[in-house]
């Protein structure tokens, strides 16, 4: 009876083994992600000249105080 047994547990180990053996083959690698842009393009009427430098840099985000004075 061992070796009835150990005959279909190198069957079952043999069978499970090609399985996942076809399962990898069949498994498309995930492309890579795209590259992020490291200058995204930002609309003119988000930025605003610098005074010190004399550049266009983004402009801020409104504070919760003009926000509420732009709302009124």
């Amino acid at each position: 009876m061992s070796d009835a047994a150990d005959q279909l547990a190198q069957a079952l180990r043999n069978l499970i083994n090609e399985a996942v053996q076809a399962a990898v083959e069949r498994e498309r690698p995930t492309p890579p992600p795209a590259p992020a842009a490291e200058n995204p393009k930002v609309p003119k009427e988000d930025c605003e000249l610098c005074p010190w430098c004399h550049k266009n840099h983004m402009a801020a985000a409104p504070s919760s105080t003009q926000k509420t004075s732009m709302i009124s």
